[in-house]
């Protein structure tokens, strides 16, 4: 069970008056201070939080606030003393860079894109142009009937479909992964960036892995020349990023892509108009595994974890999946993948590029002289599906074979989810939550969305006959798998994940995990009569509280009034009342 749902309402007014600016930002040290990939991990945690995008936080126009606009006046930007740059101090002189910590230099440390400031370094790299001819003035007939710009394009349509797709790349990693797809008779598609983290323009340094990712017939498609906010460009800059990639695509291949992806998936109204009349469809994911921030090899598991969940949430009888990871990080490219190609294989699923999932033929995946496409990729181990056959993460009912199972314990159709199967209880309450006890599987539970009447085949949950007695404490253990929670009945504290618990019942220590709904709070467990409101500490400072009958117990929930409104860490004063017998600490939960 998450919190979140009780608490979401009664806190709404505490949340408003937090002093917290979400606006991701920047912080500013002496030195060139070059990032490279470690800070395109980070930049895309601040960009990124969410896994996958739900109807309600899909990058959309509203999205463009996440940073302001680097370029707002078409007014030249004059140079300053080439020492230091950025809006108070000018732009650089002609041959130098600005680096992400406001230094004009030359070397890459400089100039490495996303963090060159292009307005004020002018041999950026995302400024520089690659050879080859220019594609400004071609002809863009938008052809086939997947839509192109918009609002963009999230979910393939072909059943039994996976979609993988990697951006950034490619990178040192690259070969390796080719080898690996083609071993399991598996394609992808390969969002490029053409010049971003020192690696060189592509048609200069990876000609070769493009070209043999065309021939062995992966899809190839735009991620932008250097990975840059669309929404901080203006005009000018925004089309300089989709046509210097197509230049060197077109150096390398004779032809370039109509699909791209937004960096840090973000592309406003504006943005999306731009991408209408260049003719390219926007893309973006439904299963985000995020390797990009679990990169050490003691969190990758973490990453792998959710590809387990997503294979057993679908069945490749009736779903699909288009996927993003990115092939710069070494985890990624290795661990991740090669789990993700064996899981492919032995689930029944047909690993297939963003195009051939979306019923576009390969003639519309590129513009000029595009060559035959005559790869034909069908599933390993054929799935054994019927009209009443039973998958992971599916149920065996006909009303609900349909459903995917859910993943953040949301159910009924406004969720469009199952409780059947899935780990936080079978039943589908009146108000849309899944869960294994009489508020969840008696009056009102939808049977349309699990099962009901108190039958439960899921453990998942602390039932009134297994809910702990006076004398005993529910089983939580520190998280080794990367997952947490109540349902999970395992905490974050101590774990080589992080010490937060996200709202998908997951350990981290990003922002995502830790705070604006991560889990900020403290969860006791008390099965006993107990008068929790000795609790709030005679210290006089505010102390709140609320307390939920679940399973025959009593789950109290507190937190300090104090860090709502200045982001302080709190500290409990009352701290010393709790006795082991008679509590459990589950860890961070969400508000």
């Amino acid at each position: 069970m998450r919190w979140s749902f009780v608490l979401l309402g009664a806190l709404s007014g505490l949340d408003a008056a937090r002093g917290h600016d979400s606006r991701p930002h920047m912080n500013m040290v002496g030195g060139p201070h070059r990032r490279g990939v470690e800070e395109l991990r980070r930049r895309r945690t601040a960009f990124e939080p969410w896994n996958p995008p739900t109807a309600a936080n899909k990058p959309r126009a509203h999205h463009a606030h996440h940073l302001s606009p680097r370029q707002a006046s078409s007014s030249p930007i004059p140079v300053g003393d080439n020492s230091l740059c950025g809006a108070a101090y000018g732009r650089c002189a002609d041959g130098y860079c600005c680096s992400a910590s406001g230094y004009c230099g030359q070397t890459a440390e400089y100039c490495s894109s996303p963090d060159c400031q292009i307005n004020y370094g002018p041999a950026c790299d995302g400024n520089k142009k690659p050879s080859g001819a220019d594609t400004s003035n071609d002809a863009r007939p938008l052809k086939g009937d997947v839509p192109y710009g918009g609002v963009g394009i999230y979910d393939c349509v072909n059943v039994g479909d996976v979609a993988i797709t990697y951006d950034d790349g490619p990178y040192l990693y690259t070969a390796a992964m080719l080898d690996a797809f083609k071993a399991h008779g598996a394609v992808a598609t390969f969002f490029i960036t053409g010049n971003n983290i020192g690696k060189g323009m592509i048609n200069v340094a990876y000609a070769d892995v493009i070209k043999r990712m065309v021939a062995e017939g992966h899809q190839v498609a735009s991620h932008t020349w250097s990975h840059e906010n669309l929404d901080s460009l203006t005009l000018d800059q925004r089309r300089n990023q989709m046509v210097y990639n197509e230049i060197a695509f077109n150096d390398i291949l004779g032809f370039y892509p109509t699909y791209m992806r937004p960096p840090y998936s973000i592309c406003g109204a504006e943005c999306q108009g731009q991408m209408l009349s260049l003719g390219y469809h926007i893309t973006y994911f439904d299963l985000d595994t995020q390797g990009y921030l679990h990169t050490d090899p003691s969190q990758i598991g973490f990453s792998v974890n959710l590809w387990d969940q997503a294979m057993l949430a679908r069945s490749p009888c009736n779903s699909s999946y288009l996927h993003i990871e990115h092939d710069i990080h070494q985890q990624v490219a290795t661990t991740l993948t090669n789990h993700i190609l064996d899981s492919v294989v032995a689930n029944g699923w047909r690993a297939v590029t963003v195009g051939t999932c979306l019923g576009d033929p390969p003639e519309n995946w590129y513009r000029g002289s595009v060559p035959g496409y005559n790869f034909d990729i069908t599933a390993v181990s054929a799935p054994v599906c019927s009209s009443t056959a039973t998958s992971a993460g599916t149920s065996a009912t006909s009303g609900l074979s349909v459903l995917p199972v859910s993943l953040d314990a949301t159910c009924g159709p406004a969720a469009g989810q199952t409780c059947q199967g899935s780990i936080f209880g079978d039943c589908c309450s009146v108000s849309g939550y899944c869960g294994s006890t009489s508020p969840y599987c008696g009056t009102g539970c939808q049977p349309g969305y699990g099962t009901c009447d108190g039958q439960s085949s899921s453990s998942s949950g602390i039932s009134a006959s297994s809910a702990p007695s006076s004398s005993s404490t529910p089983s939580v253990s520190v998280s080794t798998d990367g997952m947490c929670g109540l349902a999970n009945g395992k905490t974050c504290l101590g774990s080589i994940f992080g010490n937060c618990c996200s709202q998908y019942n997951y350990c981290g220590t990003t922002e995502g995990h830790c705070g604006s709904g991560g889990h900020i709070g403290f969860l006791l467990w008390n099965c006993t009569s107990f008068d929790f409101r000795e609790l709030c500490h005679r210290s006089q400072e505010q102390c709140h509280h609320l307390y939920v009958v679940f399973g025959g117990c009593i789950a109290f929930i507190f937190w300090d009034y104090v860090y709502f409104i200045f982001g302080n860490p709190f500290s409990f004063g009352f701290w010393d009342y709790i006795h082991s017998d008679y509590f459990v600490y589950f860890g961070h939960f969400i508000f």
